[in-house]
């Protein structure tokens, strides 16, 4: 090796101090300098680069930035680590700018740019057929290692962005701690999906299938729940589910959403709301404030869709994985049936509704009437009709200042043991012919503890109605104004 190196030399001095010749030494920036002849050697301090590059046209620049092109190449070579394999943005970030650093200093003769890089000499030769410039560089080797174990280190975080998730997944997996699994596969095929590691399309299948295996696995158990809630009151027993694993154990700390309707402001309204399982994956809720009165549902459905979309941003959406994870995430939920019924069911109440035309006058109708005492008496009321016990009530609302007469009149007419009434009005206030009937109703009714006189409730409604005849379309918007009026007192009295 020492003896084909020397030759090496010898034919490239000669070579060099015949170029000098045939110019005439013209063109020569200096005496030729050992360094071009005999490279020196790298010791415990330093790393020594010798490299050199030339230009047809004679343009210096262009020679003197193909040489910093091959210092650079060189260096790389030395440090050994394969920057290509490095994707992200923020990595090739600094190694472009530490590779222009490089180039600088060639062109600039400057020296600090890189720590411990140090351009030492230069040597040009000019000749007739272009131009050739020498580099002579030295590199610390403390701050070459340091360079190394950076470039190293931004290889080993590429590569832990798909290892350390999925090992995490597979510890959590083991543990039965299944959405925890779930979301650590994700993570580790988005990293995967946009990585040029080695066998990246490989890692990205196997952690899809991962992530569709564990929530395949996911199982929801159903421990306790009551069968009736009281309205307005809060609820004493909590429904309870429990997030399994195929082997029985609890799954961990699981997200749900978790939905039913509620009332406000005696409307109802849709109520979602997400909560996480405990440790060993049961979920106990209560609600609040069971608002509705009847037959009601609430259900708990797991919550992927932040881990579906973080795979969906990632371009992963139309993998057959994907569309399998969304199918068996749809289906891993559950549904609580219970009852919503008032004390006020409790409390015999005694009703009387009046309608009227257009014009005010008392129209033959009970629509309203009829259609509020069904509605009470579906949510098991005891209701007395006051129009069959007595048709002669006039309507209160008409009658001036005389409510307390009212109220008298239904004391001395019902059992002592009702102890409420509700009355109201209805009233048509629009009829439309343009296109067929259309009608519009207006009505209020008003609940009245018979005891006290204190007013429990004071409710308005209108109503629209279609119909081929104005009768049919009078009596189809007075039953909907009933059913309405008589949902939202149910849902107000306590």
């Amino acid at each position: 090796m020492k003896i084909s190196r020397l030759i090496s030399n010898i034919i490239l001095s000669a070579l060099l101090l015949s170029l000098a010749a045939c110019a005439g030494g013209r063109g020569l920036t200096r005496d030729l300098p050992q360094w071009v002849i005999s490279p020196p050697q790298s010791d415990d301090e330093n790393e020594y680069f010798v490299v050199n590059a030339g230009s047809d046209s004679g343009n210096l620049a262009d020679a003197e930035e193909a040489a910093a092109l091959n210092l650079l190449g060189e260096i790389n070579r030395v440090l050994g680590v394969d920057i290509s394999m490095i994707s992200d943005a923020r990595a090739r970030g600094t190694l472009e700018s530490y590779e222009a650093e490089v180039v600088q200093s060639v062109q600039q003769q400057a020296e600090g740019r890189i720590s411990g890089l140090r351009i030492v000499d230069r040597y040009v030769i000019q000749t007739d057929s272009g131009v050739t410039v020498y580099i002579l560089a030295s590199y610390e080797r403390s701050e070459l290692e340091s360079e190394r174990r950076r470039r190293q280190a931004l290889l080993e975080e590429r590569r832990d962005a798909v290892a350390v998730p999925e090992e995490k997944g597979e510890q959590a997996e083991s543990a039965g701690r299944l959405y925890e699994a779930f979301r650590f596969y994700a993570d580790a095929a988005v990293a995967a999906s946009s990585s040029d590691i080695r066998n990246s399309q490989v890692k990205l299948e196997r952690n899809l299938q991962n992530a569709q295996r564990v929530l395949a696995n996911m199982e929801l158990s159903l421990l306790d729940g009551p069968d009736t809630l009281m309205l307005g009151e809060a609820q004493q027993r909590p429904f309870r589910i429990q997030v399994l694993d195929s082997r029985g154990r609890g799954g961990g700390i699981t997200p749900f959403v978790v939905s039913y309707r509620e009332s406000v402001n005696n409307r109802g309204r849709q109520v979602r709301e997400t909560v996480n399982s405990d440790s060993s994956g049961i979920i106990s809720y209560q609600i609040g404030n069971p608002g509705i009165i009847g037959r009601q549902f609430i259900s708990f459905y797991l919550d992927a869709d932040p881990v579906l979309e973080n795979l969906r941003q990632a371009g992963l959406e139309g993998s057959p994985q994907f569309s399998a994870m969304e199918d068996v995430a749809a289906d891993i939920r559950v549904r609580f049936e219970f009852e919503v019924v008032s004390r006020a069911s409790e409390v015999p109440t005694a009703v009387f509704i009046r309608e009227f035309d257009i014009a005010g006058n008392t129209i033959d109708s009970s629509s309203v009437h009829d259609g509020f005492i069904q509605e009470l008496s579906s949510a098991g009321f005891t209701v007395i009709d006051l129009r069959t016990m007595n048709g002669d009530f006039a309507d209160p609302l008409e009658l001036d200042g005389s409510r307390d007469e009212f109220l008298s009149r239904v004391r001395n007419s019902v059992d002592p043991d009702v102890q409420r009434v509700i009355f109201g009005s209805a009233r048509i206030v629009e009829v439309d012919e343009r296109d067929g009937f259309i009608v519009r109703v207006q009505g209020s009714v008003t609940a009245v503890d018979l005891s006290s006189n204190r007013i429990l409730a004071t409710l308005e409604s209108t109503k629209n109605s279609r119909g081929a005849s104005s009768s049919r379309a009078v009596s189809s918007a007075f039953a909907n104004l009933g059913s309405d009026l008589a949902g939202r007192m149910l849902s107000s009295l306590r």
